[in-house]
């Protein structure tokens, strides 16, 4: 079949990356579905790519709106902008190739936001997939506490853009409206779209892994008479909450007593400093170690050294790290919300309720002493975490049921 797909972060990352969750999943499953059908892909310029790289079936089309790419990308919340008016765009260049290639299937892959519409699949007037989306994720009320009053200010501007764009944007109506199917990464997002529009809702991850990746996070690269080892990876944003891990992994050692232990942080952002000074004033700083950002050979190494992971992000749509992390076998302890509480199941690790931060905190810290003491319980659930990421989530068993929701559309 014919296929077009909107996929405005489409890149398999490295330097190209400006958006990693995004442009990964709109490669992976782009290319992967380009095995079987011939594709058409609309993206931005950045994502550009040399030729020899991309499948024979794969034709890419790359679209820039000239000068406010530079002028609006120096300011997050204006990327938004930007990309709602290349949308626009790239609808007239999708509307000239259908003229021409007659497309069986539009497919809007990627950005996955629910909040915002997809211009070819509301218009073009094609059969219309759309998703993985997530967006309906909020940091929930209880926790709050975290932010400061600049960090709940952006919260608050955030939640109400995303209002007004569910609400009053008649295009983005339009397109829940004409999509034969909406695939959602959270059950957040799902409860966003509303009662008329459940049945034609399904769960699909946003986040993969490929099988030489899985193979890799097979290898145990952590050796004999070692620290117990508390892995956590991410941008250290105020609302991936690595504040919460820390005092988690402070109150941990208050439970356990000096014991061998350390807690690695893989990544960097804004929120550093913050989290250096609080390992200071925990008492904690020898045992917390920041890595940085690493390249993802190096990340993929890291898992395997670890005997749990943590990550307790306040509003995650997806959760990458968690995936991974479950493919290297290791337990993983996250919050019961966002794409990592889809990830999780109690075989493979542990869910906890969004309470209260200090009730986060011991709640967690009393998992990681549980952890600590039961050798048998971390190799059973990392067993079974392996199992399901080899189950759901590599990428060419995701871009199966991609091609199986076309099929299905068709049928229709």
């Amino acid at each position: 079949m014919r296929v077009l797909i909107s996929a405005y972060a489409c890149n398999k990352g490295g330097d190209l990356s400006l958006h990693p969750g995004e442009d990964l999943v709109g490669w992976q499953i782009a290319t992967k579905v380009a095995r079987n059908h011939e594709v058409w892909v609309l993206t931005e310029e950045y994502n550009k790519v040399k030729h020899d790289v991309v499948p024979p079936n794969m034709h890419i089309i790359y679209i820039r709106i000239p000068f406010l790419f530079e002028i609006l990308y120096k300011i997050d919340f204006l990327r938004r902008i930007y990309y709602y008016l290349w949308q626009i765009k790239a609808y007239f260049v999708g509307r000239k190739l259908d003229k021409k290639y007659n497309f069986d299937i539009v497919h809007h892959l990627t950005f996955g936001n629910d909040w915002m519409p997809s211009f070819v699949g509301a218009f073009l007037g094609k059969p219309f997939l759309w998703g993985p989306i997530g967006g309906g994720q909020k940091t929930p009320k209880p926790l709050k506490k975290e932010y400061t009053v600049i960090g709940n200010f952006k919260e608050f501007v955030r939640d109400f853009a995303q209002f007004i764009g569910r609400h009053f944007l008649i295009s983005r109506r339009l397109t829940a409206k004409r999509a034969k199917k909406i695939l959602v990464c959270n059950e957040e997002t799902k409860r966003c779209f509303p009662q008329e529009l459940q049945c034609k809702i399904d769960y699909f991850p946003v986040n993969g892994l490929s099988e030489e990746e899985f193979q890799l996070l097979s290898q145990n690269n952590k050796g004999e008479g070692e620290p117990f080892r508390i892995l956590t990876a991410g941008r250290l944003h105020r609302y991936k909450a690595f504040g919460l891990v820390i005092k988690s992994f402070a109150r941990f050692k208050e439970r356990v007593g000096e014991v061998p232990c350390e807690l690695v942080i893989v990544g960097d952002g804004e929120e550093k400093k913050n989290l250096t000074d609080l390992a200071k004033k925990l008492g904690v700083e020898d045992n917390v170690k920041f890595l940085g950002w690493l390249s993802r050979e190096r990340l993929l190494e890291e898992y395997t050294k670890g005997d749990v992971f943590v990550y307790l992000s306040l509003r995650e749509g997806g959760g990458a790290v968690v995936v991974e992390a479950m493919g290297a076998g290791i337990p993983v302890v996250t919050l019961k919300i966002g794409g990592p509480g889809l990830h999780v199941r109690p075989d493979c690790g542990f869910l906890v309720e969004p309470d209260e931060p200090h009730a986060v905190v011991e709640k967690t810290a009393e998992i990681l002493e549980h952890l600590y003491r039961d050798g048998n319980l971390r190799a059973s659930l990392g067993q079974k975490a392996r199992e399901r990421v080899k189950e759901c989530y590599l990428w060419e068993k995701l871009a199966n049921r991609i091609e199986g929701y076309y099929r299905e559309i068709l049928a229709k």
